[in-house]
């Protein structure tokens, strides 16, 4: 892109992706924001996991995640969160999982089972059901 922007080449449709992809994880917080809302859930008392931080399923690869800015926006407004992938070794420790008023799982591990996640919590989404 600045190749491009700098020899004056417009490049108009990978801007505007470039533009939704960096609006992508604002907009989806919102939706989890209200969605939380509506079962009656409150920031500043209200109970987060964020269960697969990976950039994608089972790999621990952290990068670029949009799982982490979905934690640190929701931790901004408010919400206690708590960050959990079993792949991923500086957040794989599940021995402080206490209970959580609600679940999100961000990536679909094989190592996160669903089971295990409504041990952990009251009510589980996933991003997909986030989404419809």
């Amino acid at each position: 892109l600045e190749v491009a922007r700098v020899n004056g080449v417009q490049l108009k449709a990978l801007n505007e992706s470039c533009f939704i992809n960096a609006n992508q994880v604002d907009w989806f917080v919102g939706r989890v924001h209200q969605l939380f809302l509506d079962m009656g859930l409150k920031p500043g008392f209200s109970t987060v996991l964020i269960a697969g931080l990976a950039y994608k399923k089972n790999i621990a690869d952290i990068r670029n995640s949009p799982a982490l800015s979905v934690a640190r926006k929701l931790q901004s407004a408010g919400w206690l969160v708590k960050c959990y992938d079993p792949m991923v070794a500086e957040y794989a420790e599940n021995t402080d999982l206490t209970q959580f008023d609600v679940a999100l799982k961000m990536v679909d591990h094989d190592c996160i089972q669903d089971d295990f996640l409504k041990t952990k919590a009251e009510r589980v989404l996933s991003w997909q059901n986030v989404l419809s």
